[in-house]
C-alpha cells in the first residue's frame, strides 16, 4: 500500500457499500418467499418491462422484490423499506381502517383498495392505481 501503509480509512465502507448495492441489484435466490413476508405479493409492477415484480430472498438473508425479466434496468427492491413506504400512504388516506388491520391482514386491505402499484427505476418512484 502506498503511503506507507496508511490507506483511506472509509475505504473498507465504501467496499461494503458498493457490495451491499451490488447484491441487491441482482440477488442469488436461495428459498421461496411466502406471503406472511411479502404482502405486497400481486401489487407491484415494473414500469420499464410491465411484469409484476416477484418476491426473494437473498443469499445474505435479505427480502427483495424484483423483474424477472434479464436486462431489465430497475434494481431489486429491499422489501421491508418498501413495504414501510405503501403502508405509511395507505395509513395517510384511510386511518381509521389501517388502525384495526393487524400485520398479517395488510395484503388482504391492500389488495382490497389498490389495483397495482407501479414502480420505477429508482425504487421510491411508486405511482399508485387506486381502485374507485
Amino acid at each position: 500500500m502506498r503511503g506507507g501503509g496508511r490507506g483511506r480509512p472509509d475505504l473498507r465502507a465504501e467496499i461494503d457499500q458498493l457490495s451491499e448495492v451490488v447484491t441487491v441489484q441482482r440477488p442469488i435466490v436461495t428459498r421461496p418467499a411466502t406471503n406472511h413476508y411479502y404482502f405486497l405479493r400481486g401489487l407491484l409492477r415494473c414500469r420499464p418491462c410491465g411484469e409484476l415484480l416477484v418476491p426473494a430472498f437473498s443469499s445474505c438473508g435479505r427480502r427483495l422484490y424484483g423483474c424477472l425479466r434479464p436486462g431489465c434496468p430497475r434494481p431489486w427492491l429491499p422489501a421491508g423499506e418498501t413495504e414501510d413506504q405503501v403502508w405509511t400512504r395507505f395509513q395517510l388516506l384511510n386511518e381509521s381502517a389501517a388502525r384495526d388491520v393487524p400485520p398479517a391482514g395488510r395484503q388482504e386491505a391492500l389488495a382490497a383498495v389498490l389495483n397495482e402499484i407501479v414502480v420505477g427505476v429508482p425504487g421510491s418512484e411508486l405511482t399508485y392505481d387506486w381502485r374507485d
